[in-house]
């Protein structure tokens, strides 16, 4: 399965965006289902994170290899779990006259039907439930207008 959504945020930079998808360890604050992300590895732009997802009794631990590209863009790569391919890329267009424009790629594809297929119960739409929990994490960092100079923490 592989959906992208792209939806432009007229009050935010890009850096400011970057900064909200790139806080991973914050990700339990505001992420669906994630209940916990832990960097086990950084090296510069090039971290390894654990994860754990939730829903209901479901639970879901896997490794993903994150590479920065500050502040344009996000990789993403499961390294082991319950997926046969897990890849998840964030790119972020600053445009003509201010604003910028999010694009949210996520790709999954399952070791074992069942787990698909439950996936799908859970997952529907959840690219665009990401995206709309950045856009009130970046609200409350950064005002809803967008023009604070505060940070998200870390």
């Amino acid at each position: 399965m592989q959906r992208t959504v792209r939806h432009r945020f007229d009050q935010f930079t890009a850096e400011q965006l970057f900064a909200v998808a790139s806080d991973i360890e914050s990700y339990p604050d505001f992420i669906p289902h994630c209940v916990g992300a832990r960097i086990r590895r950084r090296d510069g732009n090039d971290l390894v994170v654990d994860n754990l997802f939730a829903a209901g009794p479901a639970r879901l631990r896997f490794t993903t290899h994150a590479l920065f590209d500050p502040p344009r863009a996000i990789d993403i790569t499961g390294t082991d779990g319950p997926f046969e391919h897990l890849r998840i890329a964030w790119r972020f267009t600053p445009q003509a006259g201010g604003g910028t424009v999010a694009e949210f790629t996520l790709e999954t594809r399952f070791r074992r039907r069942l787990m698909a297929r439950l996936s799908r119960l859970v997952t529907d739409h959840a690219e665009r439930r990401v995206l709309d929990a950045f856009r009130r994490r970046a609200e409350r960092a950064y005002g809803a207008g967008g023009d604070q100079s505060s940070r998200v923490d870390r």
